[in-house]
């Protein structure tokens, strides 16, 4: 009878752990879900405070992107997936924001091809990838393209050579994709170019 009891305590305490596991993971996960950047966030502040002196419909647009990005993380990435459509919409309001914010001229093309209107995705994941992007001065250009076929994403994002991520934005883009699709995914990157396949199927 002691070595059940025993038993049962030692059973209930590895389901407590894992349970306490399972709330750090979560935690750790939230944290690691890309926020914008508090630089870019401050430059459009900025921006849109000078430009309401001389160009009140600038600052307007400025801020109305702002407020769409800040709905978004606030209250959609509440949900641990959305759609992958709100993940487009969110980055194309980035990249707008970004055109609008910057001194020097900055173009961007966002081309989607496929039906992201159905599948699931975990918020925030593909900002991470150009987060680097939006607060470097030096990118003047970015081309992304996001296809899907099936259940699964090819993100890939051209940029200006002379722009590369640190060691410091590749642990925090491979940590993110380790803990939210482990094994379902296919990253590479390169000098001027990046490339994401992964299967969402977890989740579709």
């Amino acid at each position: 009878m002691s070595v059940i009891t025993l038993f049962r305590k030692w059973n209930k305490k590895n389901e407590d752990l894992m349970i306490l596991e399972h709330s750090f993971l979560e935690s750790e996960v939230n944290k690691l879900k890309g926020q914008i950047s508090p630089i870019f966030m401050s430059k459009a502040l900025r921006k849109a405070a000078a430009a309401a002196r001389s160009d009140s419909k600038k600052a307007s647009e400025i801020l109305m992107l702002l407020g769409h990005l800040l709905r978004y993380q606030l209250y959609d990435c509440d949900r641990k997936i959305v759609f992958l459509r709100s993940e487009a919409t969110f980055i194309k309001n980035l990249l707008q924001l970004k055109r609008l914010i910057d001194d020097i001229p900055f173009e961007y093309t966002l081309d989607v091809k496929g039906n992201i209107n159905n599948l699931l995705i975990s918020p925030l994941l593909l900002i991470v990838l150009i987060q680097r992007m939006l607060i470097d001065d030096d990118v003047k250009r970015l081309a992304i393209s996001m296809q899907t076929v099936e259940k699964k994403l090819v993100f890939i994002a051209n940029f200006t050579e002379t722009s590369t991520l640190t060691a410091e934005n590749s642990m925090e883009i491979t940590e993110k994709l380790n803990m939210l699709y482990p094994d379902s995914y296919e990253w590479t990157t390169e000098s001027g170019k990046m490339k994401l396949k992964l299967d969402l199927s977890q989740w579709n």
